[in-house]
């Protein structure tokens, strides 16, 4: 009789530790539904930014952001997706640029 009731408490303690392992899989599965970041309203915005002054003197971190967007001249334009990361861009160097949605 005591082997019966061995057996069935590792099984127990398996089927506990399923369990907990499954309740971990989903809180983790939540919280990193949570943490996604926020889809811009229209999820085909597009911006159209357009160097209107010179990065001469500016920051050097400045200046590269600017390349980054893609800008070399004054008066050049190119076409981003609406994204957190452009819009962080355009946040830091905003008084260089003139920014405008396309549709």
């Amino acid at each position: 009789m005591d082997e019966i009731s061995n057996d069935s408490a590792p099984q127990d303690a398996q089927e506990s530790n399923n369990q907990d392992a499954t309740l971990t899989v989903e809180a983790s599965q939540e919280t990193a539904s949570q943490d996604a970041a926020p889809v811009p309203a229209e999820s085909g915005a597009r911006l159209k930014i357009t160097q209107i002054k010179s990065v001469n003197g500016r920051l050097p971190v400045h200046r590269r952001t600017v390349r980054a967007l893609g800008l070399k001249r004054i008066g050049r334009s190119v076409v981003h997706n609406d994204a957190p990361a452009v819009r962080g861009m355009i946040n830091q160097v905003g008084y260089l640029l003139k920014v405008e949605e396309v549709r």
